[in-house]
């Protein structure tokens, strides 16, 4: 996902359920499992929502695997939106203390 993402970055997000997706919207950050490799998440844009799935790109349009290769995503894999990003270059001390705030993030 870069430039907007990079290796080593924190993210936070808010977690939505298939019940409760009103919130999604094209240009949205999420993270989502993959609809072929199912342990593998992934953390793209929303390019285009439809009624047979959503259609997922990464900002480095060249480089990216995404929708284009691996087709829609069901809606039932997104897991949540990226709320917060937290760059790999920030302080360590800073990092920690995040860690030990939000222990699951890492």
């Amino acid at each position: 996902m870069e430039p907007t993402l990079f290796n080593g970055d924190i993210v936070i997000y808010n977690p939505i359920s298939i019940n409760n997706n009103s919130s999604l919207k094209e240009g949205s950050l999420v993270i989502a499992r993959h609809p072929i490799k199912i342990n593998v998440l992934l953390i793209k844009r929303i390019y285009l929502i439809s009624n047979n799935g959503v259609d997922l790109r990464g900002d480095n349009y060249k480089e990216s695997k995404d929708s284009r290769h691996f087709g829609l995503v069901n809606l039932k894999n997104i897991i949540g939106i990226v709320d917060k990003r937290i760059s790999n270059q920030t302080s360590n001390n800073k990092r920690e203390l995040i860690q030990k705030i939000i222990p699951e993030v890492r």
